[in-house]
């Protein structure tokens, strides 16, 4: 059985690792969290997490304290500068006392190619990317300076190719907390929702909560739409706020509609029609530049139009797609193979250095015991004369 450590921080991280430690086969896993403030993960959060697998907490200051040298392989999933310095403690760790394990570095969501992003993560062992352009940012660095990170084209580890619903009539927008941020914003997102669901009574229209109101958890949403709810006088029964998981999400959607979450990407990858809103322009914090002539962008006006006509038919570039949607469909089995690989690799080697230390130890013990005989020799000719 392989020994899997997973080390993780919050929800999107965490649920990124877990995925990736479910592809390893023959496995049993440990997870630590990284304790950053007090119920940083509700119950709800922690409940995608398989029951064998073994839950634990430290504080980063104690981190050198976990018994990294008793696993196989080591998933980081944290923030740039935890990752930076645990992958850097790991792989001295390594030189210093020996330790075979492998170090694999994931990114939880997307990055859009973010330098600091990749470099805090180069050094392991097995670099996974999460498309196209970002592979190809990182296996140029790794070329450049000459590492031997391995550099793979996982794609989202928390995607899935699901089996839809045959009939979806399910509208999605996707809430990211802190984007939109202002206040006025997301009351008008609100706003356009529920004109759209008064128009359209045929179809339901959700707001796919990340976080329950009163969920205590490391996102602190200023502004829940639970609240902007209130201020809304006619709510009509087509209109909720869902806290469904990815899955059932993507399951029954028709169309889902976000800004730039991660989400975007996964619904796009399993063909469902998907949509930015481009309504509050293009902007550095909205990272919507990389959208720009992909096909995605629209306006609730579009929208409305798109269902006027009952077509959601959108044309995304090929550009984009293969940039930041295709990734290696062998992804799971690749990884294993490589993995399996290398701790083969690893045993030999240990093998090999301790062949030659038994050798060199049986060279050491017959030259000792030459140089012994020749005293000997030497003392019982001396005392004959």
């Amino acid at each position: 059985m392989r020994k899997v450590l997973l080390i993780a921080t919050y929800d999107s991280f965490l649920n990124a690792g877990v995925e990736v430690a479910k592809n390893i086969e023959n496995a049993t896993v440990d997870i630590y969290i990284r304790k950053t403030k007090l119920n940083q993960l509700s119950d709800r959060q922690l409940s995608n997490i398989p029951n064998e697998y073994q839950i634990n907490y430290f504080l980063f200051n104690k981190y050198k304290q976990i018994k990294f040298e008793k696993y196989d392989v080591i998933i980081i999933s944290v923030a740039n500068s935890v990752a930076r310095v645990m992958i850097s403690f790991l792989q001295k760790k390594k030189v210093t006392i020996g330790c075979n394990y492998i170090i694999i570095s994931l990114f939880p969501g997307i990055i859009f190619g973010d330098i600091d992003s990749i470099t805090s993560r180069i050094d392991s062992d097995i670099l996974l990317c999460n498309n196209k352009y970002d592979t190809d940012i990182a296996k140029g660095i790794v070329t450049e300076y000459k590492l031997n990170t391995i550099v793979i084209n996982y794609g989202f580890p928390q995607l899935q190719i699901i089996k839809k619903d045959n009939f979806r009539n399910s509208i999605y927008f996707i809430d990211q907390v802190k984007t939109p941020y202002d206040k006025r914003e997301r009351l008008y997102i609100l706003k356009q929702l529920i004109f759209l669901a008064m128009k359209f009574p045929e179809y339901n229209f959700f707001i796919k909560a990340r976080v329950k109101k009163r969920e205590v958890t490391v996102h602190n949403n200023l502004y829940p739409f639970e609240d902007l709810l209130k201020e809304i006088e006619n709510i009509p029964n087509n209109f909720k706020i869902t806290y469904v998981s990815t899955y059932e999400c993507l399951k029954s959607a028709k169309l889902i509609i976000g800004i730039n979450s991660t989400l975007l990407f996964e619904s796009i990858a399993n063909n469902i029609p998907t949509i930015s809103l481009k309504v509050f322009g293009i902007r550095d914090n909205f990272y919507n530049k990389y959208f720009l002539n992909s096909g995605i962008l629209y306006t609730f006006d579009e929208i409305d139009k798109m269902l006027l006509k009952d077509k959601i038919i959108l044309e995304i570039n090929n550009d984009f797609l293969n940039s930041f949607i295709t990734y290696d469909s062998s992804r799971g089995e690749d990884l294993c193979k490589i993995i399996n690989e290398r701790i083969l690799h690893k045993k030999e080697k240990v093998l090999y250095n301790n062949q030659i230390i038994k050798f060199n130890n049986k060279k050491i013990i017959n030259l000792s015991s030459i140089l012994k005989t020749l005293i000997n020799i030497y003392y019982f000719f001396k005392s004959k004369i």
